[in-house]
């Protein structure tokens, strides 16, 4: 997700003495994502963590691309003994002060500078009103707010996560009646009993706000308060969904900047397969991490990351060389949806696997032929193709029933025509010969989107499985896909390449 330069108004309360009449226990942190405070808002003043291998780059705005988040390679065996990230730094050291209110966690430098309502304090920036946020995509800034929350968010490091000017389309699952405020759709997602709300949308009334300001602002200032329509005492409409952008990546799209999606970040997401929940992307790490441990393997890593209770993990970067001692395993709670394929840095010897839904792929061999069964768990109006090879290897979705791509097999001629491969294994007891494919499940007929998959789909075919009852496993086949002879046949892990081709 790309941002433009965009002034957003922060969603402080509308003013100071509104946050300190919160109970300790409706405060409670927020996190706006791809948004800072202007340059003139970053100072020495109110830089509250500095890491020591740091750069220092004002110029924001005309850089270009930046290195993996971390020290110089002469420097990593230091690093390597640190048992925190600069986003638990920071966090712990905004959360534990009463006067920090806000800060901003710059991405590319790992430094983080806070803000508060008092003057007493040196360590912060003090904010009288407002505090106006521009984007940026590699910053994401932290806000106290006063919200009710359930009773198991408590234990959440925060319990909203907000991206301005992002909406969640056509996956409503229920309409406010009324017009609200931001907090109150926040809660309203919160607090939901009729169906698990997984993220909310939220859009100012544009009407409805000019009358407001109108009977209770002076006309010389109405056209200032038309310009933040993010403040919080804004209405709006706001549209419940039991999906979030992981689940619907698809439907994650930009909005006009003053409509927020906010997803929350309360509720249990259910624990899938480790084996199919991951997405590989080869030599790459994201670009910063909420947790960091040593010594792990991968699949331990992922583990963690599905275990995760204080924040909701999206994914992972497992770094590692030569042995275990040398492995680092990173915890992300943001990924390239939210914000963007520029947030993956270049590291080598590391993998990003990004949490993503489990697919319902089926794979069923013959000796002729390899067919792939996708059933949606929703509706599936897109394309399944073998990669590169979409025009003459390619089936589309009918909705909500399976799609079947069927690929010939047999001899090699026939395999090279969708891209198939084979590997050989052969003793003096029995032949094996593996034959796979990258099959692509596009959402869109026509758009390739962040949230397509790209699958490594297999068959097993041995002389020492074949049987010729025409199955294998014992299982029926319903979509009329028969042989003599059936193969092994394997779905493995979702794939790397598609997001870098």
């Amino acid at each position: 997700m790309e941002y433009n330069l965009i002034l957003f108004t922060c969603l402080f309360p509308d003013s100071d003495a509104l946050l300190l009449k919160c109970p300790l226990y409706q405060m409670h942190l927020q996190k706006i994502v791809g948004f800072r405070p202007p340059l003139e808002y970053l100072t020495t003043q109110n830089l509250i963590y500095s890491p020591a291998y740091n750069f220092k780059d004002r110029n924001r705005h005309r850089r270009e691309s930046y290195g993996i988040v971390g020290a110089p390679v002469g420097e990593r065996q230091e690093l390597a003994i640190a048992s925190d990230t600069a986003s638990a730094i920071c966090w712990r050291m905004c959360s534990e002060d009463s006067d920090c209110i806000a800060y901003v966690h710059l991405l590319d430098s790992n430094e983080c500078y806070g803000y508060s309502y008092f003057e007493r304090t040196t360590r912060y920036q003090s904010i009288a009103d407002e505090l106006p946020l521009v984007a940026d995509a590699e910053a994401v800034f932290y806000e106290k707010t006063c919200l009710k929350v359930p009773e198991v968010c408590k234990q959440r490091k925060w319990t909203l996560t907000k991206i301005p000017g992002t909406s969640l389309v056509f996956q409503g699952k229920k309409t406010i009646a009324t017009l609200v405020t931001r907090r109150e759709c926040a809660e309203r997602c919160l607090f939901e009993i009729e169906f698990k709300c997984l993220s909310a949308s939220f859009a100012p009334s544009y009407r409805n706000n000019r009358e407001r300001f109108s009977q209770h602002v002076p006309q010389a200032e109405q056209q200032q308060h038309q310009q933040h329509q993010s403040q919080p005492n804004t209405l709006g409409r706001c549209i419940l969904s039991d999906k979030d952008k992981m689940i619907q990546p698809d439907a994650f799209r930009a909005a006009p900047y003053d409509e927020e999606y906010m997803e929350n970040q309360c509720y249990e997401r259910p624990i899938e397969n480790d084996s199919c929940s991951y997405e590989l992307y080869a030599n790459s790490s994201f670009i910063y991490a909420e947790a960091k441990y040593l010594g792990l393997t991968q699949k331990e890593c992922q583990s963690l990351c599905s275990h995760e209770t204080k924040f909701y993990c999206q994914g992972v970067s497992f770094y590692f060389e030569r042995d275990l001692t040398n492995s680092e395993c990173l915890l992300h709670s943001e990924d390239i949806i939210s914000m963007g394929p520029r947030s993956l840095k270049l590291r080598e010897k590391s993998v990003y696997m990004r949490r993503v839904k489990c697919l319902d792929v089926q794979v069923l061999c013959t000796q002729d032929e390899m067919a792939i069964k996708y059933t949606p768990k929703d509706w599936f109006y897109g394309k399944m193709y073998a990669s590169m090879h979409s025009k003459q290897c390619m089936v589309q979705g009918n909705g909500t029933s399976s799609t079947v791509l069927r690929l010939p097999i047999g001899t090699e001629v026939k395999e090279n025509r969708c891209g198939i491969l084979r590997a050989y294994e052969v003793t003096k007891a029995y032949q094996r010969i593996f034959i796979s494919a990258l099959i692509v499940i596009q959402n869109n007929r026509n758009v390739q989107t962040q949230g397509d998959r790209l699958i490594k789909v297999g068959c097993i075919m041995s002389n020492s499985t074949m049987r010729k009852d025409g199955h294998t496993d014992g299982r029926n086949d319903e979509d009329g896909l028969e042989g003599e002879d059936i193969p092994n046949a394997i779905a493995l892990e979702s794939s790397l390449e598609f997001a870098q081709q």
